[in-house]
């Protein structure tokens, strides 16, 4: 069930006049407050309740100050302090959903002080949630737009570095020849995975059900793959440092020795470890049992 503001569910005008001077956003267009202006379906006052499955039929009347080239649909619900956009309809063109007064439609561009009429129908989908005053923690909410921030931060943040990378490739100043294959498909199999739960996110924060989609076995396959190349990973990490770090320092020295050397760090078997910890619990019940001789 939802509580939607009047102001909410009607249409925001998001328009382009003919000279390609954009009109007042969304946000700072002024709501219709005509008397009578606005019906909706089954609401006789703010807020409106809406039941899922259902649906409510949206008209109001307005006019436009500039001829208008293009007219957008921008609809939402409240939700707390959150405005959620009614998916399917949201964003879409409205056009063909403005008519003139005498019932005929009316087609874009809209022309400057003619009333026109908007009618839309709008879906409640089982998709929304329920009761969302019981569901939605309010001291969450800023936590949850706090970290959406600092995602969106980070994704330009990465998307920038992306882009400069694949720009300095493409003039050649990078190399990407004779590289390690272990490395790029490692890669590529943490971007699919990365793009899946993505995927898989969007559609949770949409309402829908994840059952049976074959993005989750795509997940669990790109998953076990990644886990058992983390042998391969580990026997090779030596091997893959040394590596990244000449490509770092751009030189090597042929005739250097150290160059086929083994790092000692690497050299300790667990088997040795096994011999150490064995030893030591001898010790330690050969302790156990003098002491307890000796009293």
């Amino acid at each position: 069930m939802w509580y939607v503001t009047s102001l909410l569910l009607l249409i925001a005008l998001a328009s382009e006049v003919l000279a390609g001077t954009p009109v007042k956003s969304c946000k700072d267009a002024p709501p219709i407050t005509e008397s009578n202006a606005v019906t909706i379906s089954g609401c006789d006052e703010a807020p409106c309740k809406l039941e899922k499955k259902s649906s409510t039929d949206l008209h109001f009347k307005f006019k436009v100050d500039k001829e208008t080239e293009t007219v957008t649909n921008k609809v939402s619900a409240k939700i707390g302090p959150m405005d959620m956009p009614f998916i399917g309809v949201d964003g879409t063109d409205a056009c063909s959903l403005i008519f003139l007064g005498d019932g005929s439609p009316a087609s874009c561009p809209l022309k400057e002080g003619v009333e026109y009429v908007y009618r839309n129908s709008i879906s409640v989908s089982e998709m929304y949630p329920k009761a969302l005053e019981e569901n939605i923690i309010p001291r969450d909410i800023p936590r949850a737009f706090l970290l959406l921030k600092e995602m969106n931060e980070s994704v330009q943040q990465v998307t920038q570095l992306v882009d400069n990378m694949l720009a300095r490739v493409k003039r050649g100043e990078v190399s990407t020849n004779k590289g390690l294959s272990f490395l790029e498909v490692k890669y590529h199999m943490l971007l699919s995975y990365l793009i899946n739960l993505t995927y898989v996110v969007l559609i949770k924060c949409s309402g829908e059900k994840i059952e049976d989609d074959p993005t989750i076995d795509c997940l669990v396959e790109i998953r076990t793959v990644l886990e058992k190349m983390r042998l391969i990973d580990h026997k090779l990490k030596y091997l893959i440092d040394k590596f990244v770090k000449t490509a770092i320092t751009c030189s090597t020295n042929s005739q250097d020795p150290s160059n086929v050397r083994a790092n000692p760090a690497n050299m300790i078997s667990k088997l040795d470890e096994e011999e150490v910890s064995e030893s030591g619990s001898e010790q330690e019940e050969q302790s156990r049992v003098t002491q307890f001789d000796t009293s």
